[in-house]
């Protein structure tokens, strides 16, 4: 953690992830994939899970192929990922393949 000082208050911001970096390095030609990971990045602070590595043991996936997918978006993305983030995590397919309309189903 990076401690920062705004005036008299100490404050911590988290140092990115270098899985967070190569997220914010996608192109916006593969606008999938980002709001794929953008999702990701969602649950991992919601569940308050400890990181990339976490949610892809708790999920079941390799974690060299997840990461790959964030240094090569333009590799084939694995259709079943989309089906995780809506099954699992109430994510909106709408939302995930278009950018469109809210982020989550409601409950």
């Amino acid at each position: 953690m990076k401690e920062i000082k705004i005036g008299k208050i100490k404050t911590f911001m988290k140092t990115k992830t270098k899985y967070e970096e190569n997220i914010e390095r996608i192109s916006n030609d593969f606008p999938i994939v980002r709001r794929f990971f953008t999702a990701v990045y969602h649950v991992i602070a919601t569940e308050n899970l400890r990181g990339f590595h976490t949610f892809c043991v708790i999920n079941n996936l390799n974690t060299s192929n997840m990461a790959r997918l964030t240094k090569e978006p333009h590799r084939q993305f694995p259709l079943n990922l989309l089906t995780l983030m809506v099954e699992k995590y109430n994510f909106s397919a709408h939302w995930l393949v278009t950018g469109k309309g809210p982020l989550k189903n409601n409950d």
